[in-house]
């Protein structure tokens, strides 16, 4: 998958590949846990979803901010694919 600026300008991909053996997103509302290598899979998954719907590198991508880690993993998965994210509250969904 092409991004819109490489591995190293990308604060996304460069999270994804730092991420170490005990490096967890806890999601507060529910305390579910996602471990730094499934993590990485969703982010990535995220970004070729978006990809596959034919957006384009620097297209905008709007985002449903609620309290949970989907939502952060949404988020980065748009900027890890290039694309611009624009998280929304929910409430102006």
């Amino acid at each position: 998958m092409s991004t819109i600026s490489s591995a190293e300008s990308n604060f996304a991909a460069r999270l994804v590949n730092r991420l170490g053996a005990h490096s967890q997103l806890v999601d507060a509302p529910t305390g579910a846990v996602i471990a730094a290598a499934e993590l990485a899979i969703a982010v990535k998954s995220f970004a070729a979803g978006f990809a596959a719907t034919g957006l384009q590198p620097g297209d905008r991508v709007v985002i449903g901010c609620a309290l949970s880690s989907i939502s952060s993993v949404a988020y980065l998965g748009a900027v890890y694919g290039g694309f611009v994210a624009v998280p929304l509250s929910e409430r102006a969904l």
